[in-house]
C-alpha cells in the first residue's frame, strides 16, 4: 500500500513559552489550528501550518509548517479531506515531542501532551476543539 502523501520537510515557524507556577491538581489544554494552502505553481504540493495553543503546567503557542506532495493516488473530492488527516497524524509527533523538550529544559515538570487519536479528533463536532488533558 502505498502513501496518500508524502511529507517533504517540517519547520518551527514560532513558540512561545510561559510556565506557569501550578500547586496541585490543574486543569490543562491542548488546541490544535491547521491551515492547510495548496500550491499554484504545484497543485501537487502542500503547505500545512498547525498553530498549537497549550495551558497547564505551562502556557505555548507553537506553529509548526509542513511541506507535503501528494503521490497522486487520490482524486480531487478525497484530497482536501486526506490532506488534513495525513498532516495531523505526521505532524502531532513533532509538536509533542518539541512541546515536551522545550518545557523540561527548566528542570520542573515536562509538559506532556497525551496521544491523540486524529480519525476520533477529525469525527469531533468541530475539528481543532479543546481537549483536555
Amino acid at each position: 500500500m502505498q502513501a496518500s502523501f508524502k511529507l517533504e520537510r517540517y519547520e518551527v515557524i514560532s513558540c512561545s513559552y510561559i510556565r506557569n507556577i501550578i500547586e496541585g491538581e490543574y486543569q490543562g489544554s491542548f488546541r490544535l489550528d491547521p491551515l492547510i494552502q495548496r500550491s499554484e505553481e504545484d497543485p501537487e504540493k502542500f503547505r500545512v501550518e498547525i498553530k498549537t495553543d497549550v495551558t497547564g503546567l505551562a502556557d505555548i503557542e507553537l506553529t509548526i509548517v509542513g511541506y507535503f506532495t501528494s503521490t497522486g493516488l487520490l482524486n480531487e473530492e478525497e484530497l482536501e479531506e486526506a490532506i488534513l488527516f495525513s498532516s495531523l497524524h505526521l505532524l502531532i509527533p513533532f509538536i509533542r515531542s518539541y512541546i515536551h523538550t522545550i518545557s523540561c529544559q527548566d528542570g520542573r515538570d515536562a509538559v506532556m501532551i497525551p496521544v491523540i487519536n486524529v480519525a476520533d479528533l477529525l469525527t469531533a463536532p468541530v475539528a481543532g476543539d479543546e481537549t483536555e488533558n
